[in-house]
Parts: C-alpha cells; sequence; structure tokens
C-alpha cells in the first residue's frame, strides 16, 4: 500500500517528536543515577548547633542523592576553644572509629571567638599566640578524619552574621579554616559567607530565624546550606 508524500512527512515529525520526548524522559534519569553513582557510602555530619540545624535536611537530601549510611553528631555551645568544655578532637576520634565514615561534613565556629587556656598560659583572642594554637586544633582535626580512613573532607565555614562585629570575629576563624583546609587535596572548604549575603556582601535577613539571634538559619536557611552541600560532594 502506498502511503502519501504528505502522510510520510506527517508519519516522520511525529516519529522525531515522540522520540525527542523520550530522550527528554530518560536524560534526568541518567544524569541522576550519574549522580548517585558519586555520592559517598557512609556519610558523617559534625559540628555544633549550625551543623544540628542541618542535620535532618541534609541526612534526607543525603539518603536521596544515593548515600546509604548517614550518621551525625552535632552539640551546641561547643567548639575547638574549650576542650575543657567539650573535647571535640577526642569526640572526633571516636566518632571516626565507631562510624567508620569515607566522607566527613564539619561545621563549627559560633562558640570559638573566645580566649583560649591550654598549660594555664591564656591565649587573647585574635593575637599571632591565638591563631597559632588555633589553626593547630583545626589541623589536628583534620588529620584525625585523615588518619582513620576519610577520604573527602568538606569544612563548612561561618555564614556572614547580622551583628557586624560578630561577622568580624568569624572572619578571623574563616581564614584559619581555609589556611589548613587548603593545604589537603582530600578536603574541600564550602564558603557559607558568600552564599548568605548578597551581591554587595551584605547579611540576607531572609535566610536566617526571624527575629532570632542574627545567626541561625530558617528553613530556607537550612535548605539553601544543606543543598551547597551535596552540590559539593558530587562535584568530588
Amino acid at each position: 500500500m502506498r502511503i502519501s508524500r504528505q502522510r510520510s512527512r506527517h508519519f516522520a515529525v511525529v516519529l522525531a517528536t515522540a522520540c525527542a520526548f523520550a530522550t527528554l524522559a530518560v536524560l534526568p534519569a541518567a544524569a541522576d543515577a550519574a549522580g548517585k553513582q558519586k555520592m559517598p557510602a557512609r556519610l558523617w555530619l559534625g559540628g555544633d548547633s549550625m551543623a544540628y540545624q542541618i542535620n535532618s535536611t541534609l541526612g534526607a537530601k543525603a539518603r536521596y542523592a544515593g548515600v546509604h549510611s548517614y550518621k551525625s553528631f552535632c552539640r551546641s555551645s561547643t567548639g575547638l576553644a574549650r576542650p575543657d568544655f567539650f573535647d571535640w578532637l577526642k569526640k572526633l576520634k571516636s566518632e571516626m572509629h565507631s562510624r567508620h565514615p569515607q566522607t566527613v561534613v564539619f561545621m563549627i565556629g559560633t562558640n570559638d571567638a573566645q580566649n583560649m587556656t591550654k598549660g594555664g598560659k591564656i591565649y587573647v583572642f585574635k593575637t599571632t599566640a591565638w591563631k597559632k594554637l588555633y589553626r593547630h586544633r583545626v589541623a589536628e582535626a583534620i588529620h584525625i578524619m585523615l588518619s582513620n580512613g576519610v577520604k573527602r573532607i568538606y569544612w563548612v565555614g561561618m555564614p556572614i552574621m547580622r551583628s557586624s562585629g560578630f561577622s568580624a570575629r568569624m572572619r578571623v576563624l574563616n581564614q584559619l579554616f581555609k589556611a589548613e583546609v587548603t593545604k589537603h587535596p582530600e578536603a574541600s572548604y564550602i564558603d557559607a559567607w558568600r552564599l548568605f549575603s548578597d551581591s554587595h556582601g551584605h547579611f540576607v535577613s531572609s535566610w536566617r530565624s526571624s527575629p532570632g539571634d542574627g545567626i541561625h538559619f530558617n528553613m530556607a536557611g537550612v535548605g539553601r546550606m544543606a543543598k551547597a552541600i551535596i552540590a559539593a560532594i558530587r562535584r568530588g
């Protein structure tokens, strides 16, 4: 049976359109599969109250992205500055031994802009001696992770704060975090400062709890931070 040229052309257009839609239907699934293949099997989150805030959302996003085991330990009002109050280096050793994560996300610092004491000596915040001691503790934390089988570390810096004075103190910490993290090819620094400031570098209130303390996130901020972390992990 002969098919007219017009009907033949019509059939070709329908067939091409169907193929195009089929391609569109397949590509996202393929992209999803590729994204899931890049995710670690075991992911661990640690840190202070900032980490605690994103814990549930990050866990949900991580599992959806293909992470098989998601574990965390977060403790409010803690940091690296006061091991007499809570010893994070000791806790990191314990968590790495018991959880065996392949990838670690660590976010800490809101309680660390204070003087430190070691061996009876007081180290005044922001002095050269204080920075040297704090950097040493950051370096120790990274060493503990890497020496216990961790393959990738994502150290999340502190975001901009509503208070300009507190922001200035967080900048000091971020500089030290970044300086230590960039020494290690297995570690990446996630710049939360840029993520939560506008194009002029100003504080954006719509991502933070209101009225709140000008520090912690609202749900929009939690989602934004968790999404950025997952994206960083997928990039490798």
